[in-house]
């Protein structure tokens, strides 16, 4: 089979698929641009033109295109098997790299979980956090709190954590409600607060909520360690009054399988040497 025009592939491209989080009347009202292949940092088209990956192929590729060591170790694996199920197999691959994992994650973390996007890895922490409280008998800690306009992926459980109006509108009848406070950083910059004001307006905002079964600290950290004893304070009380957190979900800790940090001190020391 010969290989496809661009003219060919540009057309099948808006003939048959349908892209992600794109206005596809806007799509196809102009030839789209076909990655054919990429080199370090660039992505090159099928005409030969050369593009900065800005984005880093939505935030996917740390070490660029075509890194010889991960497509050397790709084909290596390929050569022996490219998938197998982890219900009731192991293989060697994961195993070798959770004892690594673990090696390196703080002494409470024991176990690695895995997960193949960053909404499912979401998804596994919320069903993590509420189980938790269900096995212990907090059967009433069944809500969670989100902070404002944060994005956690598209999956339901993750759009209910980090719900966009423009994006998932259409969802909201079937999205489980999560309580809505906004971080520091939204009283800061966008509401001119200092940064003293501002932790003081974003504590009182939480604690006017209800029950806690997980919460993200990304956006406590934006005042840096000065601010981490203040924000350790704020968990406290919210745990003193029966609403604390089950579990942290900072960034990309999910993503690499590192699992439950279950305590706010051990977390943000933990974020600490990680950043």
């Amino acid at each position: 089979m010969s290989t496809p025009s661009t003219a060919e592939l540009a057309a099948w491209d808006q003939q048959y698929l349908w892209h992600p989080f794109t206005q596809m009347r806007e799509w196809l009202a102009e030839p789209p641009l076909i990655i054919e292949r990429g080199e370090g940092n660039y992505l090159i088209d099928t005409d030969g033109h050369r593009y900065l990956d800005g984005v880093s192929s939505l935030w996917c590729n740390v070490h660029g295109h075509r890194k010889r060591e991960l497509d050397d170790a790709l084909k290596a694996q390929c050569d022996r098997i490219a998938h197998s199920t982890m219900l009731g197999l192991g293989n060697v691959p994961a195993t070798i790299l959770a004892k690594r994992l673990i090696e390196l994650a703080p002494r409470s973390l024991s176990r690695v979980f895995y997960s193949d996007a960053g909404a499912t890895a979401v998804e596994i922490a919320l069903k993590l956090a509420l189980q938790y409280w269900q096995l212990a008998g907090e059967t009433r800690r069944t809500r969670f709190v989100a902070l404002t306009e944060a994005y956690h992926g598209d999956t339901l459980g993750a759009v209910g954590v980090g719900y966009s109006d423009a994006f998932h509108r259409f969802f909201r009848p079937v999205i489980a409600p999560a309580l809505r406070i906004d971080p520091p950083h939204v009283f800061r910059w966008r509401r001119g607060a200092s940064p003293q004001r501002a932790l003081a307006q974003a504590r009182a905002h939480a604690a006017a909520g209800d029950v806690v079964a997980q919460f993200s600290l990304g956006s406590m950290l934006y005042y840096g360690e000065d601010r981490l004893p203040q924000a350790i304070d704020w968990f406290r009380k919210a745990a003193a009054q029966g609403y604390a957190p089950a579990e942290f979900q900072m960034g990309q800790l999910y993503d690499f399988g590192f699992g439950v940090i279950p305590d706010v001190e051990q977390a943000f020391a933990w974020y600490r040497t990680a950043a």
